[in-house]
């Protein structure tokens, strides 16, 4: 497993769909042994259960998209609900790595 994956809390994913496909947005603890979750930091599989795993900032995402998110705690339903929301124009995968740290 990737180090940087060791923070991920795969059991509270949060699933959404764009573009036709299956995605999931991936809560990030805060560090190691953690229970608290980072608020605008998140790792996003898409699609989901085998594509790329992306680290990204959900404010990076809401200042790209004007979605006024960017000063928000966000958890992954919340992340997922706006990933979902990109406009059909953009090409995901570009925009994933766009917003990628």
């Amino acid at each position: 497993m990737d180090p940087i994956l060791a923070l991920a809390d795969f059991d509270r994913a949060a699933d959404f769909k764009l573009a036709g496909k299956n995605g999931r947005v991936i809560p990030q603890h805060l560090e190691a042994g953690s229970t608290r979750h980072h608020t605008r930091f998140f790792y996003v599989e898409y699609p989901s259960h085998g594509g790329p795993i992306y680290q990204i900032s959900m404010s990076k995402l809401a200042s790209m998209l004007a979605d006024g998110a960017a000063d928000r705690s966000l958890n992954a339903r919340d992340s997922a609900a706006i990933i979902a929301a990109i406009p059909r124009a953009f090409d995901p995968e570009k925009v994933l790595r766009a917003i990628s740290i």
